[in-house]
């Protein structure tokens, strides 16, 4: 599901910078408080293939400290273990694609610490991954990977592997579920450095949500980022090495994925009350609106619920939810920022349920 809003950046009272014997670790923090986002790069010290992680953390690194705040950094190889990660609400995982050094991606130890983190998460207590990678799919659902683990990417990251390389030298991730048909420019290093290997998956119907997707393929064959929400935890995969993005696309489309992770998901719905005896689809208010709208509905039976957004000529916008969902009153926020002034439709489907409802956008 999908909220749209302004990333509100804090100001930042203490930077703190250390070295740990597997290379440069960062902690950002605001006071004394608990960092409660958790970002994950592989092993920089590794000397086969160094140059591309040491460029895709780098490529991360230069934005992060302007979108989020209260960090840690750390750094793992196949046979790390994070041990509790409680004190963590979300994970950055920043995969760089197959090398030769034997670093590859989370070992056995690694995947079993995030996934015990996202089994742990609780509604009250929602948690959020999003992974990086231009091999998360060859890595972890590719049927001869030795590290093929397919509770992590097909029950808890909603996506399969299809395809190596679904560009080959030279194209564009285009938002779906965000950044709304925004071309973001893809390419191999102009500095020489090899590896090119952006994954083409498809999603699982368990609740996977195209997020972006590749301007050479179609959502229905493979797609360049995949989404899933449940009631106590989000996700978010993009198949593709940071350090790929040209001309200045890195920065709003790492924006844009923070956008989703922080703003759709289970987070994005406010609980009114916890029975209903009917399914509804209220009108949201205020009608016309500009930018920002809220939209109230109502599940009588625990299921799957989607509520989608369409322009006047039927295309799909976004979803604003794509999961399972307790019987109750909800609110959720729409945010029509980027979208021009027309009259656009959402709907509600639930079970044999479906109601649809016209809203009119005016700036």
């Amino acid at each position: 599901m999908l909220k749209f809003s302004f990333l509100i950046l804090l100001p930042v009272t203490i930077f703190s910078f250390f070295f740990l014997q597997n290379g440069f670790t960062e902690s950002k923090k605001e006071s004394s408080a608990v960092a409660n986002t958790l970002i994950l790069f592989h092993d920089t010290t590794v000397a086969t293939d160094k140059a591309k992680r040491l460029a895709d953390r780098d490529s991360i690194m230069r934005y992060i400290p302007s979108l989020i705040t209260n960090y840690d950094v750390r750094y793992f190889n196949q046979t790390t273990s994070f041990g509790d990660l409680s004190q963590y609400k979300e994970i950055f995982l920043i995969e760089t694609s197959y090398d030769n050094g034997g670093e590859l991606c989370l070992g056995t130890a690694g995947r079993s610490d995030i996934k015990n983190w996202l089994a742990s998460a609780t509604p009250a207590n929602k948690r959020r991954l999003l992974s990086i990678g231009g091999d998360q799919g060859y890595n972890y659902d590719r049927i001869n990977s030795a590290n093929r683990d397919t509770v992590f990417s097909r029950t808890y990251c909603g996506f399969e592997f299809v395809v190596d390389a679904a560009i080959l030298t030279f194209g564009t991730v285009i938002g779906v579920g965000i950044d709304f048909g925004i071309d973001r420019h893809i390419a191999p290093p102009v500095t020489g450095i090899a590896g090119f290997y952006p994954d083409g998956c498809r999603r699982r119907f368990n609740g996977g949500t195209t997020v972006y997707r590749y301007g050479n393929r179609t959502p229905v064959d493979t797609v360049a980022a995949i989404g899933k929400s449940a009631l106590s935890y989000t996700t978010l995969t993009a198949f593709q090495d940071p350090r790929y993005f040209l001309n200045g696309n890195l920065k709003p489309w790492l924006q844009a994925i923070i956008f989703y992770m922080r703003g759709p998901g289970p987070d994005g719905i406010t609980t009114l009350s916890g029975s209903a005896d009917k399914y509804s689809l209220s009108q949201n208010y205020p009608n016309p609106f500009n930018p920002a709208t809220k939209i109230n509905f109502t599940i009588s039976v625990s299921g799957y619920v989607s509520i989608k957004v369409f322009d006047f000529l039927g295309k799909e916008i976004t979803e604003l939810v794509n999961t399972d969902v307790k019987p109750g009153s909800y609110s959720l926020d729409f945010n029509g920022e980027s979208l021009p002034s027309g009259m656009y439709f959402y709907a509600l489907r639930s079970g044999n349920f479906t109601e649809t409802r016209k809203m009119m956008l005016v700036k």
